[in-house]
């Protein structure tokens, strides 16, 4: 019988006492965890005394079951992969939905299968069968149903795999059951190391193991104590170690406990860390679990050990803490930084990057942002960690397809599928698509319709190209799900569709384009990755194909399937550089240790169970439950009867089974807080001269982190020790020039910020000083950084750009653009902006939004054809109201149709902005209305009136506005004014008056007019005094449209109060009769403390235009020179930048010198310019 030993140790001594085992074994087989096969083959080979074997045999569990697959012939079952068995649970749930009772109304979530998959592997490997479920019975009504639900399905699946399948749990067990017929282990030291704990795999493969036929001996290796002072950290070890001295009793298995105290040399401070870090007595605030049963006594009074092991730490001198430092960053760019510079002062201190390790506990935000700041930094690093299937360009391709294909062409999901870079669609096509899909709001239904064609030439040509890409992107998509929707499309026609999809739309002919870039790149880890995921996906469909097979299987079904299957997919890193540092979690470390080790990410986490589908309580009653059957079986062996029977008469299950299940399912949230100190501790463990450990207080995107327990109490022993080890914070955000990429950006913030002082590093000679000077000469030298450097120290003498283009390149920049009142006044606010509006033609991403000016339009459109059609009654103005609601829901009907397809037809939110909309139209008209049936008041002449631009369709067509320029250029300016009224007074005086729609309340200023920034009400009167004859000015105002919301139940208070809301001003002659006749007017009282312009002379109102029309010669002179310095204006309480469209474009920086904005000051009167003759 085979000699049974297990050894117990510290992290240190896990891989020196392997290496022992092996040195003294005959014929040794050793089995280590998946990952760490390489790393356990170079461990031995550096550490052995032979340096080299011909006989040894390292494996993991899965290379075993190939091995003894291929020595026994045995495996003829096909294996099925994890996506196989989530689709057949799936399946099994579907067919027997109307049988569940637990879980009848959840098949349709697309986790259920893959946890219940998950759930019933747990269940295999602890040897229990569908019967033990039904046999279980809790006093919870619900927990029965579950398991009668789980059993139901386990059924189900059972029957699929038959005896033609084989899942991964099955393919072990089969092994296990064949190995001492292959000769693998016969006679052999079969050593099981590396493992977190016991497992059921493993308490299998022991048990094949000592049979007859079996090794010679079974060495187990764990990572446990369980006697020291931090215990509990190795509590799924110690409990698993009990478990397993429980089974050999049983079975009168004769085993030994062997603790290995032969550790590695480790810096003494290090040492004292590994011993203390998670002691049960270092933390008062921290709750210490205490196992349930501790009836089997492997150790002659553990308790009394655990006590003096405690009392020995509390009794120890702690030692020089110098080798250890702690770091506590302001956020996680820092902390990165930070570890970056570490590892470069380690290694100019001499210690190789192979020496060095970086363990990274926090998995949210590290595993993407160490990797960048390393290659940054110049650093050659591997990284060993698995990365999700969907940071792969092709996984995304195909997640948009079926996300597509499930929701309907939602247009984030058609815009991520073109920008993966696997369509047809050049980078502009792509570039070009997403612009116009946004700014038209192309979603679901409207990409299966042709696009809309404008009228307009240049806009019609790129609507038909937009179209043409539409049809070559979604035309295929859509006869796709047209086969994939079919009554009856069966899981193997599904797969067989998707696949000629893929193959038709040239993927894998991009992937290999693909990897020939990668080739020139030296990227062998992304060639490895893009035919990774090819294979996966290959074989995800295999699986659709091979398990759902000639099944239904609806289209909403099928994605959710296929989603949920990718969402959970891995993709393998293996190392590519030799000499580089080694980047991976604490726990996928397999090492006797590096001589360097940072231990990053220190924070608190949350804690979940990976299953989902057993409660804390329910698996610990259904442990209990397996407890207890099995110690009523051992009895009733013991005693040779069998007293158990169930309602037939029968042994139940679950008491007459001979293949006793293990108590121990899965692992409890205790053993998963347990399972985290140990990582971190093993990390921990692994440094032998040096050890930094560091977390951070802020993720980058603001929220808060929280320093482990561990991490305080570390923090508190280093600084009593040695205090200057002890460093960051939240104030302290220095990072010294470790690398130039960094040390470039750090100097170019602290020269900006010393250049003006005497006190800055430039004229220091402090070490500090000396340090950044050193930095910046050394960059500067550098051939790859000199430019970069060259421009760092140009930018500390930018100031206000005064300088702009020449004449000439004004003249051709502008020359085919018209004139327009709002573009002086753009220049006005700032001419960096004018240029690249009017110039460039620059201008943001559009987006899908109904934009002001879109209302803006709508109004006008709105009120025009109103007025067009009203103006012809009979009776005009006097018509009644009834006669003003039919014309106007006939005009609003017509003018509304034009929303359809668009945002205000979009969803609930737009529908209730478009009521708002045509609420205030109608309310603005109604209004209108009231006013002008007042006697005498002005009337419409007509809407729209176009100036400098003949409409044959107005009435009446005005001259444009002419203005000379410095260099003798007339210059034409045109435009179209909202509404020209008219009054006939009785002294025969006819006056008109401008009016100007707008979607709010303003007053005319004066200090506006003067810099150029209110010009369009003063020209528009001029341009009406120069066409038309016969009539006076009496001035301009501001018409508001808007919706106007007032409470109460009298109705003529509530039509009161709209038209006071609605109320016009501006500048109006300071006229009796003439404010009469423009009722409701706001008229404004002169003021010195104000600009405002409200009731004025003829003569003021002349002086006013004169000033407007001169402002405008100015700023067309200014144009036409080719100024185009940034120097924005603000006018009222808001930055020009904070709205301006070009922010993005523009390097205007306030804190340069004379970069300060200017403002206008309304409260002190500008004095208008004098007319020069």
């Amino acid at each position: 019988m085979a000699i049974i030993r297990i050894v117990t140790t510290r992290a240190p001594g896990l891989i020196p006492s392997l290496v022992k085992e092996i040195d003294h074994a005959t014929n040794p087989v050793v089995l280590i965890p998946e990952s760490f096969t390489l790393a356990c083959e170079t461990e031995i080979v550096n550490r052995s005394r032979d340096k080299g074997f011909f006989d040894l045999k390292i494996f993991s569990p899965s290379s075993l079951v190939r091995e003894v697959r291929e020595l026994t012939g045995h495996g003829s079952k096909k294996p099925v992969s994890a996506d196989g068995q989530n689709m057949i649970v799936s399946q099994v749930l579907h067919h027997h939905q109307d049988e569940l009772k637990y879980y009848r109304d959840s098949v349709a979530q697309p986790t259920l299968a893959q946890k219940i998959a998950g759930q019933i592997n747990d269940f295999h490997r602890a040897r229990l069968t569908p019967g033990f479920l039904r046999d279980f019975d809790p006093s919870s009504r619900r927990t029965k149903a579950k398991m009668e639900d789980m059993a139901l399905v386990w059924d189900g699946y059972n029957q699929v795999l038959g005896e033609k399948y084989e899942d991964n749990v099955g393919q072990w067990l089969s092994a296990i059951d064949h190995i001492r017929r292959s000769g693998l282990i016969r006679n052999a030291q079969l050593l099981i190391y590396g493992f977190d704990y016991i497992t059921h795999d493993i308490l299998n493969l022991v048990q094949a193991a000592v049979s007859e036929d079996g090794a010679a001996e079974v060495v187990i290796g764990l990572i446990s104590d369980d006697v020291g002072p931090d215990r509990e950290i190795f509590r799924a070890a110690n409990d698993s170690v009990l478990a397993l001295a429980d089974y050999l009793n049983h079975n009168n298995y004769a085993f030994t406990l062997q603790r290995e105290t032969m550790l590695p040399p480790i810096d003494p401070g290090i040492a004292y860390v590994e011993k203390s870090i998670y002691a049960n007595g270092a933390f008062a605030s921290e709750k210490i679990y205490q196992r349930k049963d501790e009836e089997i006594v492997i150790r002659p009074a553990p308790a009394a050990a655990k006590k003096q092991a405690m009392a020995d730490l509390n009794r120890t001198e702690i030692p020089d803490m110098s080798h250890v430092r702690v770091y506590y960053a302001k956020n996680s760019y820092l902390e990165c930084q930070h570890a970056c510079q570490t590892l470069i002062d380690w290694h100019r201190d001499g210690i190789p990057w192979e020496d060095m390790a970086i363990a990274v506990c926090e998995q949210n935000t590290l595993p993407s942002l160490l990797p960048l700041t390393l290659s940054a930094s110049g650093i050659p690093f591997n990284a060993k960690q698995d990365q999700p299937i969907l940071m792969s360009g092709y996984a995304q391709y195909f997640l948009s397809l079926l996300r597509i294909l499930r929701l309907n062409f939602c247009q984030n999901d058609v815009l991520r599928m073109i920008k993966t870079g696997f369509t047809a669609l050049s980078s502009t096509d792509i570039m070009d698509m997403e612009n116009y899909a946004r700014k038209n709001g192309i979603h679901r239904g409207r990409w299966l319709k042709p696009f809309y064609m404008p009228e307009k030439a240049a806009e019609k040509e790129k609507a038909e190209h937009m179209e043409a890409l539409r049809q070559q992107l979604i035309e295929p998509i859509v006869e796709l799900k047209a086969k994939l929707s079919q009554k009856g499309c069966t899981g193997k026609q599904a797969a067989t569709l998707l696949f000629e999809f893929i193959t038709n739309a040239g993927i894998y002919d991009r992937l290999l384009a693909q990897e020939d870039v990668l080739a020139e790149q030296g990227d062998d880890l992304g060639i490895d990755r893009n035919r990774q995921v090819w294979t996966a996906i290959n074989e995800l469909l295999d699986s659709l194909a091979v398990f759902i097979a000639d099944e239904p299987l609806p289209l909403h079904d099928l994605c959710t399937m296929l989603e949920a299957s990718m969402a959970s997919r891995m993709i393998k890193s293996l190392p590519q550089l030799s000499r580089a540092v080694m980047v991976a979690p604490p726990q996928m470390f397999f090492s006797s240790g590096v001589r360097c080790m940072i231990v990053m990410g220190l924070q608190e986490s949350e804690l979940s169970t990976s299953g989902g589908i057993l409660s804390e309580q329910e698996r610990s009653q259904l442990e209990q439950f397996i407890e207890d059957a099995n110690r009523e079986y051992y009895k009733q062996q013991n005693t040779g009867g069998m007293d158990g029977m169930d309602a037939s008469g029968e042994p139940s299950e679950s008491e007459s089974s001979e293949v006793r299940p293990f108590s121990k399912i899965g692992q409890s949230l205790l053993d998963l807080a347990a399972r985290q100190k140990q990582d971190v501790y093993q990390a921990v463990s692994l440094a032998r001269e040096q050890l930094m450990i560091s977390c951070s207080s802020a993720k980058p995107s603001g929220g808060v982190l929280t320093p482990a327990t561990a991490f305080k109490r570390l923090s508190k022993v280093v600084s009593d020790m040695n205090p200057s080890n002890v460093s960051g914070g939240l104030m302290n955000t220095d990072i010294r020039p470790f690398a130039p990429a960094f040390a470039l950006e750090a100097l170019a913030v602290k020269l900006r910020d010393t250049k003006d002082s005497k006190d800055g590093f430039l004229h220091g000679t402090g070490t500090e000083d000396l340090l950044w000077q050193n930095a910046l000469a050394s960059l500067y030298r550098s051939d790859t950084w000199r430019e970069k450097t060259a421009g760092v120290l140009n930018g500390l003498h930018v100031a206000v750009t005064t300088t702009g283009i020449t004449p000439d390149q004004a003249s051709r920049l502008y020359q085919s653009r018209g004139m327009t009142i709002s573009r002086v006044e753009t220049f006005g606010s700032c001419p960096w902006r004018h240029l690249l509006q009017y110039g460039l033609d620059l201008f943001p991403t559009a987006t899908y939004v109904f934009e002001r000016n879109e209302q803006g339009t709508f109004n006008h459109d709105v009120i025009k054809m109103f007025l067009d059609e009203a103006m012809k009654l009979p009776k005009w103005p006097d018509i009644t109201e009834h006669q003003q609601n039919v014309l106007l829901n006939r005009i609003l009907r017509e003018r509304v149709r034009q929303w359809e397809g668009g945002i205000l037809r979009s969803d609930i939110i737009h529908r209730y902005q478009g009521v708002s909309i045509i609420h205030g139209v109608r309310t603005s008209i109604a209004s209108l209305m009231r006013s002008f049936q007042q006697k005498p008041h002005f009337l419409p002449m007509a809407a729209e009136v176009p100036f400098g631009m003949p409409d044959p369709r107005s009435p009446i067509n005005l001259p444009p506005i002419s203005i000379k320029t410095a260099d003798g250029a007339v210059i034409a300016f045109s435009g179209r004014i909202d509404r020209i009224d008219r009054l006939e007074l009785p002294d025969g005086r006819t006056y008109f008056m401008i009016v100007d729609n707008k979607m709010s309340s303003r007053d005319v200023k004066q200090n506006s007019i003067v810099a150029g920034l209110q010009l369009q009400l003063p020209l528009y009167i001029r341009a009406a005094q120069n066409g038309l004859a016969g009539y006076e000015a009496a001035g301009g105002l501001y018409q508001p449209i808007k919706d106007v919301l007032v409470d109460g139940d009298d109705a003529g208070k509530i039509i009161a109060q709209i038209d006071k809301d609605l109320q016009t001003s501006g500048i109006i002659l300071d006229d009796k009769g003439i404010q009469d006749a423009m009722k409701p007017v706001k008229i404004a009282r002169k003021s010195d403390t104000n600009d405002t312009i409200s009731a004025v002379t003829p003569e003021e109102l002349e002086s006013v235009l004169d000033c407007a029309q001169d402002v405008v010669t100015g700023r067309v002179n200014r144009i036409r020179s080719g100024e185009t310095a940034p120097l924005p204006l603000q006018d009222g309480l808001q930055s020009p930048c904070s709205w301006c469209d070009h922010a993005d474009a523009c390097l205007y920086d306030s804190t340069l010198p004379g970069c300060k904005i200017r403002e206008l000051d309304h409260k002190h009167r500008m004095e208008m310019p004098e007319r020069k003759s």
